[in-house]
């Protein structure tokens, strides 16, 4: 068996070029998931706001008619303001684990989507 001088080092030169091929590879695919990550949380963030802005609008609506309805605004602000805190004891009480599990999900979904 013949034996170059040159070959061990050639094999570790392969070795190292390997190496950091893999290691840019896991870069970029590491690179790519949370570039998708941020932007699909950036488009649920712009839904979420707009959301948010129709909500509030038809909340401040729905608290001057019902307090036109009573006699006095301040009184449909009341009203309105309490039905959000049962809505909110009603969600924290029964779909507190709920929804963290479902937000949890949505994350490891996002991130096993790309196969990393």
């Amino acid at each position: 068996m013949e034996n170059r001088p040159g070959s061990i080092k050639d094999i570790f030169e392969e070795a190292e070029e390997c190496g950091r091929t893999s290691l840019e590879l896991l870069r970029l695919k590491a690179l790519d998931i949370s570039s998708d990550f941020l932007a699909s949380c950036a488009s649920q963030l712009i839904v979420a706001f707009i959301l948010f802005l129709f909500i509030l609008m038809l909340s401040i609506g729905a608290a001057f008619w019902a307090g036109d309805l009573l006699g006095k605004p301040s009184y449909g602000f009341f009203i309105v303001s309490a039905f959000y805190v049962i809505i909110l004891l009603l969600l924290c009480l029964f779909l507190g684990k709920h929804i963290k599990r479902y937000v949890s999900n949505l994350i490891i979904r996002q991130a096993i989507k790309k196969d990393l």
